[in-house]
């Protein structure tokens, strides 16, 4: 998926206009948990309600409720102009992204944790290492730390 995200390079030709929209910002790729329900509701016809159930059934890998839903899904995106062949596609390629989206506020907030974890890192690495080793409940992870300190 990672490559995919880099060599899109925000290249959305070939992709439905509704798909185009929900995935702009994420160079055509679905990342969030948000942009499949989205999708689901948009394209596939689906109640909020019922792209929530989507999501949590793909998420989990219910396959009882997939399949039912799947087939909800290609319905509804066959009557938004898909033919049946490239709404199953887009199925297929919902099934396989599920196993990676995540939560958006949850990415967001892990960016920022990254970032001000790198910052303390790389301006007080002294500091940043004491107050890891104080708060270690177990001395086995100190073999994991990193030695920069």
């Amino acid at each position: 998926m990672v490559n995919q995200y880099v060599e899109r390079r925000g290249d959305l030709a070939g992709l439905h206009l509704i798909v185009a929209e929900i995935v702009a910002g994420t160079r055509g790729i679905l990342l969030y948990q948000e942009q499949l329900i989205e999708l689901a509701h948009r394209l596939g016809g689906l109640s909020l309600a019922r792209a929530d159930d989507f999501r949590r059934a793909m998420a989990k890998k219910k396959a009882d409720a997939m399949r039912d839903l799947l087939e909800e899904f290609v319905r509804g995106a066959m009557a938004n102009g898909l033919t049946e062949a490239q709404a199953r596609d887009l199925a297929d390629k919902l099934q396989k992204y599920s196993g990676y989206a995540f939560n958006r506020s949850h990415s967001v907030a892990y960016a920022k944790l990254a970032t001000w974890t790198a910052f303390a890192m790389a301006h007080a690495p002294a500091e940043f290492m004491a107050v890891r080793l104080n708060r270690a409940d177990d001395p086995d992870r100190f073999r994991a730390f990193p030695r920069r300190a």
